[in-house]
This record gives structure tokens, C-alpha cells and sequence, in this order.
């Protein structure tokens, strides 16, 4: 199936939910992107996910929260210590 059967059917889907024009797929898939980073922190996991071979395209779907990633590195951060400890 190619992109723009794919994005047509979007457009369909989009009216039928009153979802406004300037959503389009390609700005959905970047917040597809973008959450699963936020959810997961795993960069190689969304490059996968999105079918890039490099995480360099991937770079550029991502709008990370600077929130959600302190988050997460602070948790990171801290499970590491505890492991360190013992």
C-alpha cells in the first residue's frame, strides 16, 4: 500500500472525526514518534517502529518534552545509584 492510499484514507478518517485540516498523517506520525519517546525514552525502539534504518531520520520526527526527558533521566539516574549501591 502506498503512502498516499494511506494518507487518503487518513483524510477520510479525519473528516468523519471532525479532526481539523491541519492534521494531516505526517504531522500525526510525528506525535507518534514524539510519544513514544516520551513513554519509552528508547530512541532504537522508535526507529524501528517508524522503519528507519538510522536513528538520523528519526532525529528529526522527534519534539521530546524537556519534562517528560528530565523525568525520565532523573529515574534512570536514581535506579542506577540504587544499583551501584549494593
Amino acid at each position: 500500500m502506498s503512502y498516499f492510499t494511506i494518507a487518503k484514507q487518513f483524510g477520510v478518517a479525519r473528516k468523519d472525526a471532525n479532526i481539523p485540516k491541519g492534521v494531516v498523517l505526517y504531522s500525526a506520525r510525528h506525535s507518534f514518534a514524539t510519544d513514544m519517546l516520551d513513554r519509552t525514552g528508547n530512541i532504537v525502539l522508535v526507529e524501528k517502529m517508524l522503519g528507519h534504518l538510522s536513528v538520523t531520520p528519526t532525529q528529526r520526527y522527534l519534539h521530546p518534552e524537556i519534562k517528560g526527558m528530565a523525568e525520565f533521566v532523573n529515574e534512570r539516574n536514581a535506579r542506577r545509584a540504587k544499583q551501584l549501591a549494593r
